[in-house]
């Protein structure tokens, strides 16, 4: 027998939500997967976005460290709503 996918409930969105800002809502700056986790958004967009200079954040040594938390919010308000 096929299992049915059941929509998610708004609920659920909600404490997954809450759950992704606990411990995060004081740091600024955030690792690739943080921001990627924050924006609902793949760890490789994140990255692709730093290398395009769409989104600033810190690169050593080709790999990206961290984006600061201004530099998110500003990339999150100027992106075109998909």
């Amino acid at each position: 027998m096929k299992e049915v996918n059941k929509p998610v409930e708004k609920s659920t969105n909600i404490q997954q939500a809450i759950h992704r800002l606990e411990g995060l809502e004081n740091k600024d700056s955030f690792s690739v997967e943080e921001a990627a986790n924050l924006t609902l958004r793949s760890p490789i967009a994140i990255r692709q976005a730093v290398r395009r200079g769409e989104l600033k954040g810190v690169i050593v040594d080709h790999h990206v460290i961290c984006i600061p938390r201004q530099s998110l919010l500003q990339w999150l308000q100027t992106r075109p709503k998909n």
